[in-house]
């Protein structure tokens, strides 16, 4: 903001400072936006097999103060899946324990996995008989039914009920990497089921025996029963040790054999490491049964948590994608190394990943989640086009149901971010039109009225954009929206007056105050919209009220401030002191502004404000409305004593840069030499004290000006140049250069190296492509004057010619013009039209000053006088 107050000198208006309005959600980052990213992508790293990765998102986004409470209750379940997924049933059940919310079914059944991997079966049970696949999401359906075929494995004991209801939670699922988990889980819980006993482990070890010289389909049978057997029995070493040695006997030909007796061995020995995970690893290298080699990826993958292990499974995953011969799975190998990549920020890697998977592999199941890597990859650099465009494809890919409402949300947020980025307004329009569009399909742990109020936001930004400038009615589409918008049952009350504020703060803003106050005057005027608000809203808004009818009605802010400050009982301490405070504030002003003022009554209310909150920033901000009344009234003295004391009572204060510039400017304004010298070293405490302050480059600028205005050029002239060497890329930069170049023509005149060094500079900036038409119209027009005054009278005209043609004839150039520049553009057509007439080229002359009158530029009049002068002289 106080990059916005600028030095006279520099040509731009000069903008009053005002304090920050006391309402935080003004609609600028919009809440879901990074929740539904992150969930997204745990969500997919959940589904994929990495349940460390996805429990680590899901409780960064739980840990974010910022997260919502309605949201908060998803990532809770999502939590404990996640954790159970990985064996943590101590932490799933914490988890649990701070859910927040209804009972649903899908909490109702993370509470009975947890009953059951806690033991407590009857509590499982009874909890499983309350839930319904039909009530769940798609993706929960599988989980139930794992859980029914768990519950069917203890007391009463139906084994195979059990394997029916796994192989039921395998059918259900609803992408293939699912389907491959619940493979995992049944084949983990094939180790528990079977008829394991005594005579079992003999029966089994007399048919190895018996059938281990001729081989062949009893002798397979009779190795995998004797190996569950071993494994249930007796321990897990002995039967580890029993399938490596029959792998090393069993016949090449025998591939299906193979790959399933090396699944057993990852899943008896585990994937974590040694046996059971080189096992699974040479499986998923070398092995024939594609759905097998799916679930050691699978398993691999659920394993390599961190460190070595991780490190190890990127190797596996290296070289079998950089292989000769392409895998059979290549495409999932791709889409695992892109996620793994993407959780550890290696965004080229993921990029790379799965944008091969997507070219090579067009039709793929996996293409939904290789978009998602890429949604994730472009949204975590700030990418946000590309994430609404990746993320749109996606969508386009999924059956409707929650992941495709959370990426409709995606889009439009952003979009909305890139407009934030880019202040494009056909961003905003994007962002506007997909806001539209999620309220046909809204995500678990957003409100309505949330997705309501960001479309209407994404409107105001639509018109507030340069694209919107242009339209002389550019609020309009976002009033009759917003009032198109209190008729629907969705939009809460909460929601839709933030909306109101947000369009009257932008109205204001706008220079529509007007249209502002008198939205918010008939809506506050209504009792059945203003009366169910929260408190604090209302308060808001009352205060909102009252600063917009300052500079209209200041006689009626007194009745609404008054009334205000007296409402605010039931408030949150902290919101009532910065209202109160802002409220005093604004009674003080309005005495000001009454017609005619009422100075003793502001000052009274300075006083009792500065004395009840003195810490407050409406008390800091008091001492500049007081310095701006003085000013106003040609009080300079005393306008820069209460700017001087403000500086000295509040040093820390964000405000005390401004209000030393400010000061400086009202010593400049008394003129004599001693208050310029005074001003200078007032702009020297404000450079030293604030030296990361946005004002120092133009509270330098002004110090250089100073010294121009008391002839000392060579110390203007070092001033200048630090600026040019020191802050290249500021906004302004280019008006240093040309004081610059001022300053080497004012000591032009004892020494020639001086001329050609502004002579430079102008032309530079004249020729600048990209550079503020005032600006250059100021450069060529000095340019111009440097040669004529040096009788280059041929080249001045050159000059300016270049100048008038760049400017002048095409009506988009023109109108770029600001008040400075048009200034410019007239006193160069003057010098033009006198050096015209100096060489009696008395046509040229006049069409020289006709341009001046037909583009409606300053000295107009003089212009016509000229005219008038040829006319009287063709006069006989």
């Amino acid at each position: 903001m106080l990059v916005l107050l600028l030095a006279a000198g520099l040509g731009r208006a000069q903008e009053p400072l005002t304090l920050s309005a006391p309402l935080v959600f003004t609609g600028g980052e919009t809440p879901p936006a990074n929740g539904f990213a992150l969930q997204i992508s745990a969500q997919r790293a959940l589904e994929m097999g990495f349940p460390t990765i996805a429990a680590d998102m899901f409780q960064r986004l739980l840990d974010n103060p910022a997260t919502k409470s309605d949201l908060r209750a998803q990532l809770t379940v999502d939590l404990v899946t996640a954790l159970l997924d990985e064996d943590r049933t101590d932490e799933a059940a914490v988890a649990l324990k701070k859910y927040l919310g209804l009972a649903t079914p899908a909490f109702r059944l993370r509470q009975a996995l947890v009953a059951f991997r806690e033991q407590r079966y009857d509590e499982a049970r009874a909890t499983a008989a309350t839930i319904t696949t039909e009530e769940l999401p798609a993706a929960d359906r599988s989980w139930l039914l794992y859980l029914q075929g768990q519950l069917a494995e203890v007391a009463p004991r139906d084994v195979n009920r059990a394997l029916a209801l796994y192989q039921q939670a395998i059918d259900a699922a609803v992408s293939e990497t699912q389907r491959t988990r619940f493979v995992i889980a049944r084949e983990e819980a094939k180790l528990k089921l079977g008829d394991f006993s005594e005579p079992r482990l003999t029966e089994a070890k007399q048919g190895v025996d018996k059938f281990l010289v001729q081989g062949g389909q009893q002798l397979y049978g009779y190795v995998k029963l004797y190996a569950l057997n071993l494994y249930a029995l007796r321990s897990k070493s002995e039967a580890t040790t029993f399938l490596q040695r029959q792998l090393q006997a069993l016949p090449i030909e025998e591939r299906a054999i193979n790959d399933e007796w090396r699944l057993l061995l990852g899943v008896i020995s585990g994937a974590e490491d040694g046996v059971g995970r080189s096992a699974l690893g040479t499986l998923l290298a070398t092995g024939s049964d594609r759905d097998k080699q799916r679930v050691a990826l699978q398993m691999l993958a659920r394993s390599s948590r961190v460190g070595s292990s991780r490190e190890d499974f990127r190797r596996r995953l290296d070289e079998l994608i950089n292989a000769s011969v392409a895998h059979p799975l290549l495409e999932y190998l791709l889409l695992f190394r892109a996620q793994l990549a993407l959780s550890e920020k290696d965004y080229a890697r993921a990029e790379t990943d799965a944008s091969r998977l997507l070219a090579q592999y067009p039709g793929s199941q996996l293409k939904g989640l290789a978009l998602g890597v890429l949604t994730g990859t472009a949204w975590e650099q700030g990418r946000y086009r590309n994430a609404a465009n990746q993320a749109t494809k996606a969508r386009e890919v999924l059956v409707v149901g929650e992941a495709h409402a959370q990426l409709g949300v995606l889009v439009a947020e952003a979009w909305f971010r890139a407009g934030l980025s880019s202040r494009s307004g056909p961003d905003y329009r994007n962002a506007a039109d997909a806001y539209a569009t999620t309220l046909d399909e809204v995500p678990t742990g957003v409100a309505p009225g949330l997705l309501l109020f960001q479309q209407l936001v994404a409107e105001v930004e639509v018109a507030n954009s340069e694209e919107g400038r242009g339209d002389r009615d550019r609020f309009k589409r976002p009033q009759e929206l917003l009032d198109k918008m209190a008729g629907n049952s969705r939009f809460d009350a909460v929601h839709r007056w933030q909306a109101e504020w947000n369009l009257a703060r932008a109205l204001e803003a706008a220079g529509e105050t007007g249209k502002a106050y008198e939205r918010l005057n008939r809506l506050m005027a209504t009792p059945a919209d203003a009366g169910n608000l929260p408190a604090d809203l209302r308060a808001q808004l009352g205060w909102l009220q009252a600063n917009l009818s300052l500079t209209l009605e200041p006689a009626r802010t007194l009745v609404l401030t008054e009334k205000l400050l007296g409402s605010l009982g039931g408030i949150e301490a902290g919101l009532s002191t910065q209202i109160a405070s802002m409220t005093m504030l604004l009674q003080a002003q309005a005495n000001f502004a009454l017609n005619p003022p009422n100075p003793e009554a502001a000052l009274e209310r300075l006083a009792k404000l500065r004395a009840e909150f003195p810490k407050s920033d409406a008390a800091v901000y008091s001492y500049i409305a007081e310095a701006d009344y003085d000013a106003a009234h040609g009080q300079l003295v005393r306008a820069q004593g209460s700017l001087q004391s403000l500086a000295d009572e509040y040093k820390t204060s964000s405000y005390a840069p401004y209000a030393l510039y400010q000061a400086a400017q009202y010593a400049e304004r008394r003129a004599q030499k001693k208050f310029l010298d005074e001003a200078y070293g007032i702009l020297q405490r404000l450079v030293v004290n604030y030296p990361k302050s946005d004002l120092v480059f133009y509270a330098r600028m002004k110090q250089g000006n100073l010294l121009r205005l008391t002839n000392d050029n060579p110390a203007a002239q070092t001033i200048f140049e630090q600026l040019v060497n020191e802050f290249p890329q500021h906004q302004d930069v280019l008006a240093a250069r040309l004081a610059l170049a001022d300053c080497h023509g004012a000591q032009g005149t004892s020494d020639a190296s001086h001329q050609e060094s502004a002579a430079t500079i102008y032309e530079g900036l004249l020729d600048l492509q990209g550079a503020p038409t005032d600006i250059r119209a100021e450069a060529g027009f000095k340019y111009g004057l440097s040669l004529s005054r040096r009788g280059n009278a041929r080249g001045a005209l050159e000059v300016w010619g270049r100048l008038i043609t760049n400017v002048v004839p095409d009506a988009s150039k023109a109108a770029s013009l600001g008040a400075k520049g048009r200034v410019w553009i007239s006193k160069t057509l003057f010098e033009m039209g006198d050096l015209f007439e100096k060489q009696a080229k008395l046509e040229q002359a006049r069409e020289t000053y006709d341009l001046i009158i037909s583009n409606g530029l300053p000295y107009a009049a003089q212009a016509q006088e000229r005219l008038a002068r040829f006319r009287t002289q063709k006069t006989p």
